[in-house]
């Protein structure tokens, strides 16, 4: 016969392993699932933001653009809780620094810079995410810019806060200056693009900065 005094610890028991194992395992797998499902359409995003940017004949930076990004972004979080970045990157060569009219300054030379950067201004970037390459920083102020995010050459090869060499040079993208037979040819831009999102935490459970992607065009 059982003991009187043991009576109902089974179902202590099971209510603290539900509340300590059972419930944390819970949130935990449908927190994982919930952001690997958004990390897909985060890399979805990124590869129709690259094609957008190339291909689109639609100018960047005008209303029209920023609508199709935005629709097309929707499903990662735009333009609320993501942020998507798109730069055009050329390298530095003496045929590009010559067609700078750079006045025989050339800071940048056989670097990789930045020729064209826009994001979306209606875009959020997670907190604490940092893009893989440097926003410029002075645009508008210190470095001129057209409406649709593009430098002047005169800039691009002479000032530091275009330069993104450190960075974009772990790519393995090799440019002609330094491999005739293989590298890029002179003055031949790539399309960068990277998509941030930001991810679903659950509380004490899981504690992701970022749901993020690149890809070169």
């Amino acid at each position: 016969m059982r003991d009187q005094k043991t009576r109902g610890n089974t179902v202590v028991e099971f209510a603290l392993m539900t509340a300590f194992i059972l419930l944390p395992m819970f949130l935990f797998t449908y927190g994982i699932g919930f952001n690997l499902l958004q990390q897909l359409e985060v890399v979805q995003v990124t590869r129709d933001a690259g094609h957008l940017f190339v291909t689109t004949q639609t100018a960047v930076g005008t209303t029209d653009f920023t609508d199709i990004l935005e629709k097309v972004g929707g499903t990662a979080g735009l333009p609320g809780s993501a942020q998507v970045y798109l730069y055009r990157i050329i390298y530095v060569d003496s045929a590009v620094c010559e067609s700078g009219e750079s006045a025989g300054s050339c800071a940048n030379i056989n670097s990789w810079v930045i020729a064209q950067f826009w994001k979306d201004p209606n875009g959020t970037p997670p907190s604490g995410f940092t893009p893989f390459l440097t926003d410029p920083t002075g645009i508008g102020t210190t470095i001129p810019v057209d409406s649709q995010g593009n430098f002047a050459p005169v800039d691009y090869v002479t000032l530091n806060g275009l330069n993104v060499n450190a960075a974009f040079s772990t790519l393995g993208i090799v440019p002609y200056a330094k491999n005739p037979t293989l590298g890029l040819p002179t003055g031949q831009t790539v399309y960068f693009v990277q998509t941030a999102a930001t991810p679903f935490n659950v509380a004490g459970v899981t504690s992701m900065k970022a749901l993020s992607d690149f890809s070169c065009f």
